[in-house]
């Protein structure tokens, strides 16, 4: 397995402190995949490191895309890519929705293993949420069509929902029902891969042209 720490010091991806927090991330994620399944236990060792390494080179590409100073991750899992957005971006605001109890423990608590104060773990369905969104940000949640049409009544008109995706994104798209087509439009922020196999990744954006269904008190609606 290659040596994470020289990796990211020669390409001045992280500081020492970053680099240190990823190498406690990756070991409380394979200490932890053993009893509730962050990810599939039939993973070569290095898997999570090569999760982790998706959401560092995508990063910064949707860090300098979008300035909102809140982004919510939808359907976090073990934190990818909240965690490591949070570790790139301390000035920035991040929840992280994830239904499953087990899941959201295991966040809380590498939120308090990396001492990430700005980041706040929701236990509930995105659906859930009273607030609507400006910006968020998946990596694993369903396939792409189904992620918008669950999550559209949480995003206020013109709001960013960003997609790590693997490069057939264009085939999802196209498999989007009509509707859903129709209220989003879509765009390719990126283009990205990450050693050891450095396989094609895509990061878009999808940007909410619908109505806003969702009742809430003006307090609720993120304006900023």
């Amino acid at each position: 397995m290659f040596n994470i720490t020289h990796l990211f010091t020669l390409k001045n991806l992280l500081n020492p402190l970053q680099i240190e927090k990823m190498e406690i991330y990756a070991r409380e994620l394979f200490h932890f995949n053993k009893s509730i399944s962050l990810y599939s236990r039939r993973q070569k060792p290095g898997f999570c490191w090569e999760m982790i390494l998706d959401s560092l080179v995508a990063g910064p590409i949707l860090l300098k895309d979008s300035t909102q100073p809140l982004i919510a991750d939808i359907g976090s899992g073990a934190g990818f890519p909240g965690i490591v957005l949070s570790v790139l971006a301390p000035k920035r605001e991040f929840w992280l929705f994830e239904s499953n109890k087990k899941k959201s423990c295991f966040l809380e608590y590498i939120c308090w293993k990396l001492s990430l104060s700005n980041v706040h773990v929701k236990n509930k369905k995105v659906e859930q949420s009273e607030t609507l969104l400006n910006c968020a940000v998946s990596k694993a949640f369903f396939s792409l069509g189904k992620r918008l049409d669950l999550t559209q009544s949480i995003f206020r008109t013109g709001a960013c929902y960003y997609h790590l995706q693997s490069s057939n994104w264009e085939a999802q798209w196209k498999k989007a029902p009509v509707p859903i087509q129709k209220n989003w439009s879509i765009e390719l922020v990126g283009k990205y891969s990450y050693p050891p196999w450095f396989t094609d990744r895509a990061l878009l954006k999808t940007i909410f042209k619908g109505e806003v269904k969702k009742v809430v008190g003006p307090e609720q609606v993120l304006t900023t």
